[in-house]
């Protein structure tokens, strides 16, 4: 488990500096495939869903939606979710 969570976390950090860099469609894959092995990731659930935002606003919240039960204490995901 440990092992999956950290390379989860991984590929998200890879997909942020891909979104740096502008290549979208990477840094997308990237963020799911992260998340899909780290759900607690609360910055890249947020990434995703500012992706989600610009295509399918309803798709975005219901992706920070399903990080509540992982990140439930950490305030930039409440304000990103509830702000």
């Amino acid at each position: 488990e440990h092992f999956r969570r950290l390379r989860g976390d991984t590929s998200i950090a890879q997909a942020a500096a891909r979104l740096e860099a502008r290549d979208y469609v990477e840094a997308f894959h990237g963020l799911r495939v992260g998340l899909a092995r780290s759900p607690g990731n609360f910055r890249g659930r947020i990434l995703l869903a500012r992706l989600y935002a610009a295509q399918d606003p309803a798709l975005a919240l219901r992706t920070l939606e399903a990080g509540l039960p992982h990140s439930a204490s950490e305030p930039e995901f409440l304000r990103a979710l509830f702000g």
